[in-house]
């Protein structure tokens, strides 16, 4: 697996204030967020460097949602500086969020920065050939659902390219997906996106304001967002891979043929649900297929071998995050260039379409 990584860093943030309630600096925020907004939330009519305004009259909470840098990756050591920019746009927009940190009184007299109430650590990873790319996708999907983190995979309207979602007891804690062929910057498969996400519910969990641009605190929150069950050796297959495996194992003595038929059933139901089988015995039988260390995953067309641990290893390398982006040379990709062979082929045969008004297709003019 020869994945590169070209840059890590924020994707999108949500910084967040606190302004006492009942003071002219509510009332003003209340006459410029105009529009209604979710749970009584009011909504600025326009985007401010980017980002979606809300003001929370009742709790005082005022929140910006964005990208830290629109035209891609943030690295971390950025983000102070993206932040301090943010506020100067507020002030200019009418908007003065108060930038001081915040001092908890109580809840309806704190007013200073609150910290970050979204954070998306991302990295993206460009693949050689399509091949490579599709096979961590499928990989990352097969380790996720025999880990029980797998989430319905649902399509993002007006995006394109496979998505991989990554689920825990509180929702959707990360994703894998396919940015180059959802941005249209890449060819399909050629630009894979890990993301690793946090909506902070609790103020203590929240990244401050001294922790926004620590760099080796940002690259462990996103390892320890993927745990032991992504990091070992995939291997995908069909029925019949299955099949040739198991056999094999039982012949080596490595599994009894007793432990081959739990495995083989565990592996072709779990997709469709164990209805009827108790939490403990399902548990046991996930344990078993991890260790064999088989899946089955819809739409594989070959057997595939995938080590995560070096996914992962390639993302989390402590070089890449403190630079934020890394200069590789994209590789170049067949399609554009056959699509460029022919565009030169079309015009070799008409001559004539290129030249200036005026002029046959020797060259001289007409007289």
């Amino acid at each position: 697996m020869s994945l590169r990584a070209a840059s890590a860093g924020v994707d999108t943030w949500a910084p967040a204030w606190r302004v006492r309630v009942d003071t002219p600096l509510s009332r003003h925020l209340e006459e410029v967020a105009t529009l209604p907004s979710a749970a009584g939330g009011k909504l600025v009519p326009q985007k401010i460097a980017g980002h979606r305004v809300i003001y929370w009259p009742g709790s005082g909470l005022l929140k910006a949602e964005g990208h830290p840098n629109e035209s891609g990756l943030a690295p971390v050591r950025s983000l102070p500086a993206a932040l301090e920019q943010l506020v100067e746009q507020l002030h200019a927009a009418g908007i003065p969020a108060p930038h001081q940190p915040r001092r908890f009184d109580r809840h309806n007299e704190s007013e200073g920065f609150e910290g970050l109430r979204r954070l998306d650590l991302t990295v993206d990873l460009r693949a050689d050939d399509r091949h490579e790319g599709r096979a961590v996708l499928h990989a990352v999907e097969a380790a996720a659902r025999a880990s029980g983190h797998h989430a319905p995979t649902y399509g993002r309207r007006g995006k394109p390219g496979r998505t991989v979602y990554i689920s825990g007891e509180s929702g959707v804690f990360g994703r894998w997906y396919d940015k180059g062929a959802e941005s249209g910057k890449a060819a399909p498969y050629r630009l894979i996106r890990p993301e690793a996400q946090w909506n902070f519910r609790q103020e203590k969990s929240r990244p401050a304001w001294e922790d926004i641009g620590d760099v080796e605190l940002m690259r462990q929150r996103f390892a320890k967002r993927w745990g032991p069950w992504m990091r070992g050796r995939i291997v995908v297959g069909t029925m019949t891979d299955l099949g040739e495996e198991l056999a094999r194992a039982v012949r080596e003595r490595r599994l009894s043929p007793t432990e081959a038929r739990r495995i083989a059933g565990y592996l072709v139901m779990e997709p469709y649900g164990l209805d009827g089988v108790p939490l403990r015995t399902q548990q046991r039988l996930r344990s078993e297929a991890g260790r064999f260390g088989f899946h089955l995953v819809d739409g594989v067309l070959e057997p595939l071998d995938v080590d995560l641990g070096e996914v992962l290893h390639e993302a989390e390398r402590a070089e890449l995050w403190d630079a934020g982006v890394v200069n590789h040379t994209e590789p170049p990709d067949p399609s554009v260039e056959l699509r460029r062979d022919m565009a030169r082929r079309l015009s070799e045969k008409r001559p004539n379409a290129r030249k200036p008004p005026g002029e046959e297709a020797s060259g001289g003019p007409l007289v």
